[in-house]
């Protein structure tokens, strides 16, 4: 059974209820969030509170539990996260207000309530600036969702940001890092910072006299991938 309440370092976590209607109906008609969303934007706020009733019904069945994000600091509310579990796993959605994106909100979130966030596309190259050989590179994509989804925010070492392909393009995507000289590499570390596992195959390729040579295969991709010895 989930808490009704939690915290973390900077948030208060508390379950959503009919009282959190207007902020609720305020996100999903925020044109920067409900691009994300797999539903329709709310007409008005009645139907916002049918929705939040219904999460009330989905977390005394266990089915689903949503919780309103509160900063700590000044108690306003920052977004909202619901967690489906099933069997060993689970499926986390979120929504984080514009003003307050890139502050780790939702990593800190979803570590705190001891859950990964695995993910649909997106890798995301965040090791320590002194030993993250990619950490500067020119990166380079096949597409890009947006201009909040570029090629660049795969390794510039956040894991609030992410390169995602754009929209329809689900195969054939690929994302490439540029080194100015040769550089050997201990390991690959690659993240995933989303929902969703979209990705059933995917290959590792280094360049090497002018080709691309394989050094790793794999199906599906994890939330955290670490490749040995890639030359």
């Amino acid at each position: 059974m989930f808490p009704q309440q939690f915290e973390t370092e900077r948030l208060i976590l508390q379950q959503s209820s009919l009282g959190d209607a207007a902020f609720y109906f305020a996100c999903g008609i925020e044109p920067k969030i409900n691009r994300y969303m797999t539903w329709p934007a709310p007409s008005d706020i009645s139907e916002t509170r049918q929705v939040l009733e219904e999460m009330n019904s989905d977390w005394t069945n266990g089915t689903g539990y949503n919780y309103t994000l509160l900063r700590k600091s000044d108690e306003q509310k920052v977004g909202a996260i619901e967690v489906c579990p099933s069997k060993y796993k689970a499926m986390v959605g979120y929504m984080i207000t514009p003003d307050n994106w890139n502050k780790g909100y939702r990593m800190q979130t979803i570590n705190a309530g001891g859950m990964s966030d695995a993910s649909e596309t997106v890798p995301v190259i965040a090791l320590p600036a002194s030993s993250n050989l990619l950490r500067n590179a020119k990166a380079s994509a096949s597409s890009e969702f947006s201009t909040e989804y570029v090629a660049t925010m795969a390794n510039d070492g956040n894991l609030d940001t992410r390169w995602n392909s754009a929209q329809g393009q689900i195969t054939n995507q690929w994302l490439v890092f540029e080194l100015p000289t040769p550089k050997p590499m201990d390991a690959v570390l690659i993240y995933q910072t989303t929902q969703w596992t979209r990705i059933t195959k995917y290959r590792i390729e280094i360049m090497q006299d002018g080709t691309w040579r394989d050094v790793f295969r794999g199906a599906p991709w994890p939330m955290r991938l670490r490749v040995d010895s890639i030359g």
